[in-house]
């Protein structure tokens, strides 16, 4: 009987001490994640290491598909808010570097935060939300008194299901779109703290474990990207990871590459200083629990948007 007891009480001991090296090493894991996320922009080097593997582009398309609806559109459905400009479009991308991107195009360099009456683009606000609404820039008009029309960019992140898809096809069924991504779970951290220090929300990363929060919506890629592919052929879409906005060394060809599927003339692009929230003393960062569980909530979409695009990305989902 004794010996009964030796025996359960050593096994008893030897599972208690995997169980205890097991947490251990799950919580350096999600704290080594945590401190990654904090220190997500700081590391030239790591920067350059995310992209050194030809299966993690710095922007790609996906696989080349047919959309999947032929929209039926009304007459009045049809009619552009903007004919005189030529308006270019995001996809989706909020709190993954849209302010800088829009910078970048519109803004004149090497500091790029006023407005470059050379680039082409009319001086008009960011958040334009097209596929929500019908507004008109009066400075498009610009563009029918002259013999080139100017550009219009409207980056709103907002456009991101198959009702703003189907307005902005109707509207402009050749439209040019790009879709900037970052790390999903980096993203919803990062808006609800953008939510927090900018316009006072509660920065409570605790309703991130709800699977149904608001604050998920943009990171769910793959169907943001289902969503425009109803109504878009691919090659209408250019995906750009933001970090390759962030080495100096590869911004000029990754901005090539967008001018390029804008249909825009090449611009000479500096050092980008990416609009960094979390470098702010206000910002807050998940619990290791908090964390694993907003992995769990987006792993199924995060991994069925790998297997749409082929692309390994280097995430902690």
């Amino acid at each position: 009987m004794n010996r009964i007891k030796v025996i359960f009480t050593l096994l008893f001991t030897i599972w208690l001490i995997s169980v205890i090296a097991l947490y251990i090493a799950i919580s350096d894991t999600l704290e080594n994640s945590i401190q990654s996320l904090n220190e997500f922009s700081q590391s030239q080097e790591y920067r350059r290491s995310i992209f050194a593997e030809s299966s993690n582009p710095p922007f790609f398309y996906v696989k080349s598909k047919k959309r999947k609806t032929d929209v039926t559109c009304s007459e009045t459905q049809k009619i552009d808010p903007n004919p005189c400009c030529k308006t270019l479009y995001y996809w989706g991308s909020g709190k993954c570097g849209s302010t800088t991107l829009a910078s970048l195009l519109k803004h004149k360099p090497p500091d790029f935060n006023k407005y470059d009456p050379t680039s082409g683009f009319v001086d008009a606000g960011k958040e334009l939300c097209l596929g929500k609404s019908s507004k008109r820039v009066s400075s498009c008009q610009k563009g029918c008194n002259n013999e080139q029309k100017m550009f219009l960019l409207d980056a709103c992140p907002r456009h991101s299901g198959k009702s703003e898809a189907k307005v902005l096809a109707c509207r402009n069924p050749k439209a040019r779109f790009v879709m900037l991504i970052r790390d999903p779970v980096a993203r919803a951290i990062s808006e609800i703290n953008d939510n927090y220090i900018r316009f006072g929300g509660s920065g409570n990363l605790e309703q991130l474990k709800t699977a149904g929060n608001t604050f998920y919506h943009l990171s769910r890629y793959y169907e943001m990207t289902m969503n425009f592919l109803e109504y878009f052929d691919s090659d209408q879409i250019l995906f750009v990871q933001i970090e390759a906005l962030k080495d100096s060394r590869s911004t000029q060809t990754t901005m090539d590459a967008i001018f390029a599927h804008y249909g825009l003339p090449h611009r000479d692009i500096g050092y980008a200083r990416l609009n960094d929230n979390h470098v702010a003393k206000k910002y807050k960062l998940p619990s290791n629990e908090t964390l694993e569980t907003i992995r769990k909530i987006l792993m199924k979409d995060t991994e069925k948007f790998r297997n749409l695009t082929g692309v390994k990305f280097k995430w902690i989902v």
